[in-house]
């Protein structure tokens, strides 16, 4: 198994684990204090990250509500 996962990879996460927990782009961006655009991009494979930003959406309110999105980012 692959140690890294590429930007595709980590957008496909993100977005699967705000639908899960019935969150808007707009919702979750403005949680981690990005715009809706970049949230996209993101989301879309076409931008990557910092580890500032994966930071903020590890730890935002949006990505701790649940038990089941703590442990899916945990594995990121």
């Amino acid at each position: 198994m692959k140690d890294t996962l590429n930007k595709t990879e980590i957008g496909q996460r993100i977005r699967q684990l705000r639908i899960l927990n019935d969150f808007t782009q707009a919702e979750f961006a403005e949680s981690v204090d990005i715009s809706v655009n970049f949230l996209s991009e993101i989301e879309n494979g076409k931008k990557g990250l910092s580890g500032e930003t994966l930071a903020k959406i590890c730890l935002s309110p949006c990505a701790c509500e649940s038990s089941t999105r703590k442990s899916e980012f945990s594995k990121m």
